[in-house]
């Protein structure tokens, strides 16, 4: 196979791969989801991951924050390697389908913090998050989705 083919088959084989790779981030954001974030959040963990922070302690980079909802808002989060376990508040509501955003402060340093986190579904248990506070309004942009998973605890 001559050089010219082989970077048209290799080009042709990338382009095949790539919805595979962006999978559902970067599906067309005017379908509104059939999917809904969990409405019970309490006895959950919620796992995000992300190249950007996911609450306030947390830092710009491939972030694993754990956040376990104690009760009907109240949390504790951990940034995984980063910080010991947190604890906040929150407040809850659904902006659209598929769409929770979840307002809360961070109550453990000696200024709370507020923030906002907004999760988008792509399955029943599994999305797209964005984080915000006062201080940083608009989401940091990413090569990468910031992505989350709802997990039951264990007993």
């Amino acid at each position: 196979m001559t050089t010219r083919a082989s970077i048209f088959v290799s080009a042709m084989a990338v382009a095949a791969a790539l919805p595979l790779i962006t999978g559902t981030a970067s599906a067309d954001p005017d379908i509104a989801p059939t999917c809904q974030v969990p409405a019970e959040s309490t006895e959950q963990m919620l796992v995000m991951w992300g190249n950007v922070p996911a609450v306030p302690a947390g830092i710009r980079g491939d972030n694993l924050t754990l956040v376990r909802f104690t009760g009907p808002g109240t949390f504790r989060y951990s940034v995984v390697g980063v910080s010991g376990w947190q604890d906040g508040t929150f407040t809850r509501e659904s902006s659209a389908p598929g769409v929770a955003v979840f307002h809360g402060t961070e109550h453990t340093t000696p200024d709370p913090i507020e923030f906002t986190i907004t999760l988008t579904c792509r399955t029943e248990t599994t999305g797209n998050y964005s984080y915000t506070t006062p201080s940083m309004p608009e989401p940091l942009s990413s090569d990468a989705p910031a992505v989350y998973r709802f997990a039951p605890l264990a007993k």
